[in-house]
């Protein structure tokens, strides 16, 4: 930056720890988010960066790819992150995702690989137990703790936990 700088180059540096990071990923990213913004995402190319509203919130949005499918990353800042991410989630028609992606289109179709009889069949009627990250505002839950949701009905348990720096 400096010998950019010095020949006349207008640059600064700003890590942005005031926003948080939502990936919105697959065939259906673009009409999901078109729900929530003006801004016509059709013209939006494959890794180009804009300042846009989003959920009448002012995001920095690129358009990304790294899964093999369409999708978006959405900088928002971080007081908005939860209300923007419940809403994404009220506009799609998609489902939550997996590792799928980590797995080869081919090799999906082909399996041939260690645990391809078990996820073979997941990807076809979808898995039985769905591993999810959680904040706790105290110390970790101990392992096999349940989770319960906001009835009290027990929908899960802790299978591990520890401090973050998040």
């Amino acid at each position: 930056m400096k010998a950019f700088k010095a020949k006349g180059g207008d640059v600064s540096w700003h890590i942005h720890d005031e926003r948080s990071l939502l990936a919105l990923q697959g065939p259906l990213a673009a009409p999901t988010l078109q729900h929530l913004t003006k801004e016509d995402l059709s013209k939006f190319y494959f890794e180009e960066f804009r300042i846009l509203d989003i959920n009448g919130v002012h995001c920095f949005l690129t358009r990304t790819g790294y899964t093999g499918e369409d999708g978006f990353e959405i900088l928002v800042p971080s007081e908005n992150a939860l209300d923007l991410a419940k809403a994404i989630l009220e506009k799609s028609e998609g489902k939550e995702a997996g590792l799928t992606w980590a797995i080869g289109k081919r090799r999906r179709v082909e399996g041939g690989f260690l645990g391809a009889e078990v996820i073979v069949k997941q990807l076809e009627s979808g898995p039985t137990v769905r591993c999810v990250g959680f904040f706790s505002s105290g110390p970790p839950p101990r392992s096999h703790s349940e989770i319960q949701d906001d009835k009290g009905k027990g929908i899960g348990e802790v299978t591990s936990g520890g401090f973050s720096l998040s």
